[in-house]
């Protein structure tokens, strides 16, 4: 499933993270457009999109070859094997996420991010063929849901089926997301005297 798509999904089904995010964009930007500069300055939006790569990568299976034999755990894989390796099922594994199921966008929180096994998350693959726009592409994706939720409460319209379709790519079989404007947020009221 597009980590986009995913991430507008899962936060219109959890509203307290839904409030929260809104809640970071406006403090950060009060009402102006989002920037490339916020970007860093969002936390918490960034850990929406690493949590919906996590729970609803685009990519579910890579291959590989291996170019010697080597042992991979209790397994020999001879020279000029074919690996598949799926990041949906890995990033999904109890092993490595406690609450593996849940989106839970605080397991980005540093102190516990640090407790994912390392290779545990891999939504643009690793080594010297992970994808060379990952950093731009998290960017894009950050900016992209800041945008859209500041402006808009995207829910579930009618005939929305948001189960996971496998192709090329994961997406949902059909999706429908109905946006309805926000109410413009007011400038929070200044503590200092006189005003």
């Amino acid at each position: 499933m597009c980590s986009q798509t995913g991430a507008n999904h899962l936060v219109s089904e959890h509203p307290e993270q839904e409030r929260r995010l809104v809640d970071e964009v406006y403090s950060v930007t009060s009402g102006r457009p989002v920037t490339f500069a916020d970007v860093n300055r969002l936390p918490h939006t960034c850990n929406v999109i690493t949590e919906a790569m996590r729970l609803r990568p685009a990519a579910w299976i890579f291959t590989r070859r291996s170019v010697a034999t080597t042992h991979l755990g209790p397994y020999r894989i001879p020279a000029h094997s074919d690996i598949a390796y799926s990041p949906y099922a890995m990033q999904r594994d109890p092993r490595s996420f406690a609450h593996h199921l849940e989106f839970d966008p605080d397991r980005w929180i540093p102190d516990r991010a640090a407790a994912v096994p390392k290779l545990a998350m891999m939504p643009f693959g690793t080594g010297n063929r992970q994808c060379p726009g990952d950093h731009f592409a998290l960017a894009e994706l950050v900016i992209i849901l800041a945008t859209v939720s500041a402006q808009w409460r995207l829910q579930p319209g009618p005939g929305t089926d948001s189960t996971t379709k496998i192709g090329i790519t994961l997406h949902p079989k059909r999706l429908l997301m109905r946006a309805e404007p926000r109410q413009p947020l007011k400038t929070p009221v200044s503590n200092t005297p006189g005003h």
